[in-house]
């Protein structure tokens, strides 16, 4: 089988960081493909394109395909187009043909997908990005010398985060999450990672200057000695720290965490993870098997992250018995050969090629669509469609706040990156134990509550009762006990728990939690 590569060309990729992941993707794909196939590299020679019997790439493959009249399949790899309502598939939905492939790099994806159309004749596949677990390997490192060489105390477990220093990847909490565990046990936590603005425009959050912010609230709680910052590290200084840490953490709820490579390369490394149940990442970490999952819910005010489990999780990874670790640690390596390393991708590749090339035999074409997108998913996107300041035509996300078509646009995209619906908040009883979902400053004269996380600030005014019933959640207390302090009837303070939940204010745990 000859098939042609499409997207853009890697080498071109090195002078923009935050382009990183794209250039590692079409790398990894790169090797994935030749491991199973002849390949032509399509950003090199166009004309190599007439002697594939198919292509790989991005939507940009269809438009290429449609240029030079070729008569091919084309196995379309989305990116993160779906958290992002689908930009990309309305553009080029016109160009798909029956025996062409759409290929989610995580399960909740496709199920995005799914909300958006009303109709589709094509093969849909998840195929999750490969990694290269030749370089992500574990290695017999000093410790010792691998602290010094970072500026990281050689006293205490040592938790790593490697990733963007950006507002979407949720370290605010990641920073109370690690208080909380330097409360039972010493620990040191390093985070790598260049710093990124990137905003949160669905809720008119700006992300100028968070690292620094982030660094500020490290010093305000005391963690100065115990956070490292080390900045941008390549693969060989990445290989180090996951091979010397004792735990790799990661609380994104990152609007486009569709796959998400840290998490799965220090599993690569043997190195269990704690993370969000987020997005890609719940297809990628093995929930008691390789690491721990904390739960997400997607609240009127954004997702919130049910930290505290994550607490419970890393104090039981970080305990003087290690069997547990060893037995993830193990696990870790032996699941993501299996699943993400470029063989394992390249044969799931190799597998949809081959399908797609015998549907092509069979079908006869046709000028209908293969693709239709829901009308009103389409009424939206071409409506948000306004000048910018360059007299060009672009998509805004309109602010989640102040329409009512943005919150359900909004909560089309996003539900299915979450774990846990607002719907399900139904079935909760009065055993839970509610606790603040993020830091907090209250007012209680006025009844204004302040949002101090960086990603979630604001205010929001409560009733009495409410007030009352905030106050309480500690996390110690269960709902029952909550109503006989505030004086409420249980009928009330389940109505008020519910609505401080929608309202992102408290999370919960079971009895017994965690």
């Amino acid at each position: 089988m000859k098939v042609a590569l499409v997207g853009p060309n890697p080498n071109r990729l090195e002078d923009f960081p935050v382009l990183k992941s794209i250039q590692r993707v079409f790398e990894n794909l790169l090797l994935s493909l030749e491991s199973e196939a002849e390949v032509v590299k399509g950003w090199e020679n166009e004309s190599d394109l007439f002697r594939v019997d198919a292509i790989v790439g991005s939507y940009e493959a269809l438009r290429i395909r449609h240029n030079l009249h070729l008569d091919i399949p084309v196995l379309i790899f989305t990116f993160g187009d779906m958290p992002n309502g689908g930009l990309m598939l309305l553009a080029y939905h016109g160009l798909l043909r029956p025996y062409d492939c759409l290929a989610f790099s995580c399960s909740s994806d496709l199920i995005i997908f799914d909300r958006l159309v009303k109709q589709r004749d094509l093969m849909t596949e998840v195929i999750p990005f490969p990694v290269n677990c030749d370089v992500f390997s574990r290695r017999s490192v000093n410790r010792e010398s691998i602290r010094r060489k970072y500026g990281i105390s050689e006293k205490g477990k040592l938790l790593f985060y490697a990733g963007r220093v950006s507002l979407q990847k949720n370290l605010y909490v990641l920073i109370r999450i690690f208080e909380e565990v330097t409360k039972e046990r010493e620990a040191v936590l390093c985070i790598a990672g260049a710093p990124d603005q990137t905003p949160l425009k669905e809720f008119g959050v700006c992300g100028w200057g968070y690292a620094h912010k982030l660094k500020e609230a490290v010093r305000k709680r005391g963690l100065a000695d115990k956070v490292i910052f080390v900045g941008y590290l390549d693969d060989n200084a990445l290989v180090e720290l996951y091979s010397a840490s004792d735990l790799f953490i990661n609380p994104t709820l990152h609007h486009d965490e569709n796959f998400g490579f840290s998490q799965v390369e220090a599993q690569s490394c043997g190195l269990p993870v704690v993370a969000s149940k987020w997005g890609g990442i719940k297809d990628t970490v093995l929930h008691g098997e390789t690491g721990f999952l904390m739960e997400t819910i997607l609240t009127d005010n954004g997702p919130r992250l049910e930290w505290r489990s994550g607490v419970k999780y890393i104090l039981n990874l970080l305990s003087d018995d290690d069997i547990l670790w060893r037995r993830m640690s193990d696990r870790c390596r032996t699941h993501v050969l299996s699943t993400f390393s470029i063989k394992a991708v390249g044969k799931r590749i190799k597998s949809t090629l081959e399908e797609m090339i015998s549907i092509k035999r069979k079908v006869r074409p046709t000028a209908s669509p293969v693709v239709r997108i829901k009308d009103e998913i389409k009424s939206y996107i071409i409506g948000s469609i306004k000048l910018s300041e360059e007299g060009k035509l672009r998509y805004h996300n309109l602010p989640v706040a102040g329409s009512k078509e943005a919150r359900w646009f909004y909560k089309i995209r996003m539900e299915p990156y979450s774990s846990t619906m607002l719907s399900k908040i139904e079935d909760i009883d009065e055993t839970v134990r509610p606790y603040k979902a993020i830091d907090l400053e209250v007012d209680v004269d006025k009844g204004i509550i302040k949002l101090l996380d960086l990603m979630w600030p604001g205010e929001i005014r409560l009733d009495p009762s409410s007030l009352t019933f905030l106050l309480l959640s500690n996390g110690e207390r269960c709902v029952a006990e909550i109503c006989d302090r505030a004086g409420i009837s249980r009928e009330s303070g389940i109505r008020i728990f519910r609505g401080l939940i929608r309202k992102g204010l408290i999370l919960y745990m079971k009895e017994g939690g965690g």
